[in-house]
C-alpha cells in the first residue's frame, strides 16, 4: 500500500491507539489566552502596532483526530480570545457546516486611552485548515520505535 493510500484509508490501530482529540484546547501567549475547539482552528494570532502574537499554530504532524465514525470536524464553534495589554475579552461563534470558512479577521478598535492597554486597534486572525485525521494520519510507530 502506498502511503498516499494509507492517508485515505487510515491504519485502524493508528485510531484505535490514539484516541479523538480533546474539544476544546486553552494556549497562552505574551498575556493573550485563547480557548477553542482545535478541529476548526489552525493558527490564531494577534496583531497590534505592528507586531504579531501567534497564540497558536497546529504542528502539521499533530492532526486532530475526529471521533471514531465521524469524517469531519464540528459544524460549530466557539472561539475565544482573552487577555492582551488591551484586556480584551472576545467570545465569536461559527457555524460552518460546509467547511466554507477559510480564515476570519477580527478587526477590534483601540480603546479609550483612560483604559488598559491604550488607544490601539487590534485584530485577531483565526485561520482554518485544521489537519485532521482521517483523512491525514501519520504512519504508526510501533512499540520500541520501529526500524
Amino acid at each position: 500500500m502506498s502511503s498516499a493510500d494509507s492517508q485515505d484509508r487510515p491504519d485502524p490501530e493508528y485510531v484505535q491507539r490514539n484516541p479523538p482529540s480533546p474539544s476544546r484546547k486553552r494556549k497562552e501567549k505574551d498575556g493573550y489566552v485563547a480557548d477553542f475547539y482545535p478541529g476548526f482552528v489552525r493558527r490564531l494570532a494577534v496583531r497590534r502596532a505592528g507586531q504579531e502574537v501567534v497564540v497558536y499554530e497546529q504542528a502539521p504532524d499533530d492532526p486532530f483526530i475526529l471521533p471514531a465514525g465521524s469524517d469531519k470536524p464540528w459544524d460549530t464553534s466557539e472561539i475565544v480570545v482573552q487577555g492582551g495589554p488591551s484586556a480584551r475579552d472576545v467570545r465569536l461563534v461559527v457555524h460552518d457546516p460546509h467547511q466554507e470558512i477559510d480564515s476570519i479577521v477580527i478587526r477590534l478598535r483601540g480603546r479609550s486611552p483612560r483604559l488598559a492597554g491604550g488607544g490601539e486597534d487590534e485584530e485577531i486572525e483565526v485561520l482554518d485548515g485544521t489537519v485532521l485525521c482521517p483523512p491525514m494520519c501519520p504512519p504508526i510507530i510501533p512499540v520500541g520505535g520501529g526500524g
